[in-house]
């Protein structure tokens, strides 16, 4: 079993896929908290909302976790924050011993629609058509996007060996 997760400050987009390449669940966690009015303030309270949730997502033994990489945009405040998120994420994994990986968000995309630079409505769409489901949020099919390169990239790894 494989998870792919794409990181976010508000929302995490999550999907959990088979070793037949079969999303067996996915889904986004909204990490919505009572705002107090000071930024970093609110960021803890989801932070918080992020490590009381990670343990379910992690309820089963997984092969490899996928992460997708914080990605560097025009604001150094947002980048830091998905660093932190993605710190929470990777550390909760490694406690409960479970390999991860950092995927790129150009690998994620790639993995599902082909492109590595495909849109966010593109990906919904690519996720859409993959599953048969009626995926309508970009987390979401990020993280399929995640899940799926995961075990592209462990099925690499398990040959060569």
């Amino acid at each position: 079993m494989f998870l792919g997760i794409d990181v976010g400050t508000r929302v995490v987009g999550y999907a959990k896929i088979n070793r037949e390449g079969v999303v067996v669940s996915s889904g986004s966690k909204s990490l919505r908290a009572e705002s107090t009015g000071d930024q970093w303030d609110n960021f803890v309270g989801r932070l918080a909302i992020l490590s009381k949730w990670l343990p379910q997502l992690f309820d089963m033994p997984y092969d490899v976790v996928g992460i997708e990489c914080p990605y560097a945009g025009p604001n150094p405040q947002v980048y830091l924050k998905l660093g932190i998120v993605f710190g929470y994420v990777a550390h909760a994994a490694q406690r409960r011993g479970i390999s991860i990986i950092r995927v790129a968000p150009t690998q994620a995309k790639k993995a599902l629609s082909g492109n590595g630079r495909t849109t966010k409505h593109e990906m919904v769409q690519c996720a859409r058509t993959f599953t048969g489901l009626d995926i309508t949020s970009h987390d979401e099919a990020d993280a399929i996007g995640v899940a799926l390169f995961t075990k592209e990239f462990f099925d690499v790894r398990v040959h060569m060996v």
